[in-house]
């Protein structure tokens, strides 16, 4: 009995949330106000409400000494989560004016395990504007 409280113990910390896993060219800033690193391709996800903020971008090369890295303005990303493994899915452009466009409003889905998750993505000025209407 003592051996199974321990480990339920020494477990607990591990089994306290989901993750979301980024697709290459989207990068989360913060997970609920709290900053996480831009480079972490899998995030942690606490259970309930999550507020994600994300961005895209992606480098593109011309020639060997020179590129342009489209990049997005942050978005919002809002939905319920478990214990469950969430992940982005997105058709990434190849084109540098499709970048450009696609970074104007970028579109992608939330799935977990090839499923939909109902969410909501917010730009800054829909985040303010949704927030206001409340």
């Amino acid at each position: 009995m003592r051996t199974l409280a321990l480990a339920m113990l020494l477990l607990a910390p591990l089994a306290n949330g989901g993750e979301l896993q980024l697709p290459e060219g989207f990068y989360a800033t913060a997970v609920n106000g709290k900053a996480v690193s831009p480079h972490q391709a899998r995030v942690p996800l606490s259970t309930g409400k999550q507020v994600v903020t994300l961005r895209y971008a992606n480098p593109y090369l011309f020639h060997k000494e020179f590129h342009e890295v489209v990049v997005s303005q942050p978005l919002y990303l809002v939905f319920e989560a478990d214990d469950d493994q969430y992940r982005i899915q997105a058709t990434l452009p190849t084109e540098l004016e499709s970048a450009r466009r696609f970074a104007r409003q970028p579109q992608f889905e939330l799935l977990l395990q090839s499923r939909p998750v109902p969410h909501q993505t917010y730009g800054h000025n829909e985040a303010v504007n949704a927030l206001l209407t409340r």
